[in-house]
């Protein structure tokens, strides 16, 4: 009977297997069965020409032994220990060898241990032990007495009595009156002859023979073994039925290996591993030195040619010229993952190059990254020429001079999930040839993003022709222009996210309609034509859809653009105006210019009303300053103080949110968390906070348009101060405060702001809610009709003066 034991063996981590144990008297019963797993997942081990086990035991010594391969696919390996495996008692240490070529893999260690058995070689058949024990040593005891009483010789007497005595002579007694050497020949004449009585005796039961019969008068005829020769060769029924039986067996096993031939050969017609090829092929080696692009070009034609796939199993395929793919209709091109599978061009042309007149042809799950930095920023991704109906799927391509090109008449062909990082001249490129132009496509992409904003002519996307091709989803960042295009028809820009450009969209020829977050940096060349969904844009319009409200629920906003006096004017219209405590001092060094200049250390503070927002409601308040050089920050934030030794302080730096509470005599100050605001610097100007405070929940928040996810502080305790008798925007008011700055521009809402709409306020050209400016104001110019400027001011009372300036 079979032990069988399974194990699971991680090969780069550690293994979980519960520990089991065999009899060191086991023969040939112990069968492992191990599967070979990654990451808990069974490994695809189809390249392993040869698995082994080997076991160290508890004396030191190790034992190795070969392996079966039961299923490769599956990582399946089995075998049957050796005694050797086992025969010495205590724990035994075991792991697995992996070999394919020269390369040899070890999987992670498991244990078992080898008990000792109760059958061994001193162990005695039970019976009536103690009678025969007792019977045997009655008799030793006889046999010593009758040697100690018996008459012996001593040695020298035993020499004496030897002397003048022969050896034994074969053929002759102990005796000398022995027959001598002559009578020994005699008898041997006749030692083979038979006595006369034994032949007498014998014939007796003997026959003549008769010529046709055997040796017995009863024996048949010759007519009788004529018939006996007719089924002589003949089988008898029971031979018959077993010889049938087994070939309507044989009949079913020849029509299933019939059949599994021909699945196997349709499963083999659909696809060609890499690494594993038809024999009349050369293997990919995929190990990023070796030089694959003779082996991968053959397969790619042989592919082509005959109706299959390539499949690139995990590695790193290096290739020094493009990979040329034949014009048919239906290859594909797949990877193990857009990270397990790297195409390495260590070369300037395209990686990979469509013949024209391709046809329904998929490039899916692999990367384009070169390992050598010579080429990087040299090669180009995938062209795609005069091709029809193609998708390329999940594919990565890093450091191209050029990303993804269509090219002529390519009509009607997809992308999905396509990323191309750090071009450096074109992300995605339309081309014409010969007057052909690519129609129809629809290019889906993740993310588009180049060098940097500061990298001249370099383009997202950049159409030189093209019809009615759609480009969608992701984002577009960090190049020179997101979107430009030379000539075209109705090409549709949607859903993208557009930042860090120095131009959104330039379209010099023909029309576009855009969609896009962010598109508000364009440039529009006479006689082409610019629309979003509700219609013709003018050339400097922001295109977002449905364009988000920042004024709804606008509580306050300071734009501290005053350059004199106390008071900062809330350009809200709802009264809430601010104040420059201490010495107010303005400064033209702001992010637009005027701005009030701040520093806790001599009492310059700036204060709001205290019924800005309702406090114990939601509420986001911004803040753009510039911070002098060598400050510390947080310079500015909410601070509010109720006058009874009760405070509550919030703000932002460029790498932490802060929040602080002394409620009721109980301090809470949370951890910090950790930010990553709008790329910005932590010194210098345009430094943005946007602060989302939530009293009911208790939780402070950045919103960040740029972050996946808000950083969010929690606090514990209730930090809510309905009726503060203070209010400072410049940070903490405390003599230990000793930062100093510039603030540009301030803001209250009563609710929490959207990501697009911190996006809009960020990413605007110029001074934010700049409309709000001139809606209250200190004083304002008149001109007469004449030409004569006159201020217009109101006092508190609200009389109007016209002062002739």
């Amino acid at each position: 009977m079979i032990k069988t034991f399974d194990i699971l063996l991680e090969l780069e981590n550690k293994s979980k297997n519960l520990p089991f144990s065999v009899s060191q008297n086991d023969l040939n019963a112990i069968q492992l069965n191990m599967t070979i797993l990654k990451d808990g997942i069974p490994l695809n081990i189809a390249g392993t020409t040869s698995a082994r086990i080997a076991i160290k035991k508890p004396g030191g010594l190790s034992v190795i032994q070969d392996c079966e391969i039961v299923d490769s696919y599956k990582g399946k390996i089995s075998v049957i220990l050796s005694t050797q495996a086992y025969a010495e008692i205590g724990k035994h240490d075991a792991e697995i060898y992996l070999y394919e070529g020269n390369v040899v893999s070890v999987t992670s260690t498991f244990s078992y241990t080898s008990k000792k058995a109760i059958l061994d070689n001193g162990t005695v058949t039970s019976t009536n032990d103690w009678q025969s024990i007792n019977d045997a040593l009655i008799q030793i005891d006889g046999n010593i007495n009758r040697i100690e009483n018996a008459d012996v010789y001593t040695k020298s007497e035993a020499d004496v009595k030897l002397t003048g005595k022969v050896n034994v002579v074969a053929g002759k007694s102990l005796s000398t009156n022995d027959y001598d050497n002559t009578e020994k020949s005699e008898v041997a004449k006749v030692k083979n002859k038979a006595d006369t009585s034994y032949v007498d005796n014998g014939l007796l039961t003997k026959v003549d023979k008769v010529a046709g019969k055997g040796l017995s008068t009863n024996d048949y005829d010759n007519a009788e073994k004529s018939e006996v020769a007719k089924v002589k060769d003949k089988a008898d029924k029971a031979y018959v039925d077993t010889q049938l039986a087994d070939k309507a067996k044989q009949t079913d096993l020849n029509t299933t290996n019939a059949n599994v031939a021909n699945n196997t050969s349709q499963i083999a017609s659909l696809t060609v591993n890499a690494k594993y090829p038809p024999n009349s092929l050369t293997a990919a080696v995929g190990n990023g030195v070796v030089d694959d692009t003779a082996a991968l070009q053959a397969l790619i034609n042989y592919c082509t040619t005959n109706k299959r796939n390539l499949y690139l199993p995990a590695g790193t395929y290096k290739t020094t010229s493009a990979l040329s793919v034949p014009a048919v209709q239906g290859f594909q091109l797949r990877g193990d993952s857009n990270r397990g599978t790297t195409l390495d061009p260590q070369h300037n042309d395209y990686a990979i190059s469509l013949v024209s007149g391709s046809q329904s042809y998929v490039f899916k799950d692999f990367s384009i990254n070169p390992q050598n930095a010579t080429y990087k920023y040299a090669y180009n991704g995938i062209n795609i020429k005069d091709a029809l109906l193609c998708t390329v799927d999940n594919v990565c391509m890093f450091y191209p001079r050029i990303g993804l090109t269509f090219e002529g008449a390519t009509y009607v062909c997809t992308t999905k999930m396509l990323y191309i990082y750090q071009f450096a001249e074109k992300g995605i490129y339309l081309k014409s040839n010969g007057g052909s132009v690519p129609n129809g496509n629809r290019i889906s992409i993740q993310f588009v993003r180049g060098i940097s904003q500061s990298t001249p002519n370099s383009y997202g996307v950049y159409i030189e022709d093209g019809k009615v091709n759609t480009f969608t989803d992701g984002q577009i960042s960090d190049c020179d222009t997101a979107i430009y295009q030379v000539n075209g028809s109705r090409n549709y820009y949607e859903k993208f996210w557009l930042e860090h450009l120095n131009t959104s969209i330039n379209i010099l020829a023909g029309t576009a309609i855009v969609d896009c977050h962010g598109a508000f940096l364009n440039q529009v060349a006479s006689g082409a034509r610019l629309f979003n969904n509700s219609g013709e844009s003018t050339p400097f319009q922001d295109l977002t859809v449905d364009k988000p409200k920042e004024d709804k629920n606008l509580k306050a906003l300071w734009m501290f653009n005053e350059g004199s006096g106390s008071r900062v004017l809330d350009k809200s219209g709802n009264k809430k105006h601010a104040t420059l405590n201490g010495t107010p001092t303005w400064t033209t060094d702001g992010t637009w210019g005027t701005a009030a200049y701040f520093k806790y250390s001599d009492g310059r503070t700036i204060t709001i009303p205290t019924n800005t927002v309702d406090w114990t409601q939601p509420y986001t308040y911004m803040i753009n300053h510039s911070l002098i050089a060598g400050a510390t920050p947080p310079a500015t934030g909410l601070y509010m103080f109720d006058g009874v030794g009760n405070y509550f302080m919030a703000g932002a730096t460029k790498t932490v949110l802060i929040g602080q509470s002394f409620i009721g005599g109980v301090l809470e100050v949370p951890a910090f968390v950790g930010v990553g605001r709008y790329g910005q610097p932590l010194t210098g100007k345009n430094i943005y906070s946007f602060v989302y405070v939530d009293p009911i929940n208790k939780t402070i928040e950045v919103i960040d348009p740029f972050s996946h996810v808000n950083p969010v502080l929690q606090m514990t305790n209730n930090f809510t101060i309905a009726n503060p008798t203070s209010v400072h925007i410049s940070g903490r008011a405390h003599v230990s405060n000793t930062n100093e700055g510039n603030m540009s521009m301030a803001a209250f809402w009563q609710r929490k702001l959207s990501r697009d709409e911190v996006f809009d306020i960020v990413n605007t050209n110029g001074r934010p809610l700049s409309s709000f400016d001139k809606n209250v104001q200190l004083g304002t110019t008149l001109v007469s009709p004449n030409g004569s400027n006159y201020k217009i001011t109101v006092n508190d009372s609200g009389v109007l003066t016209a002062t002739l300036i």
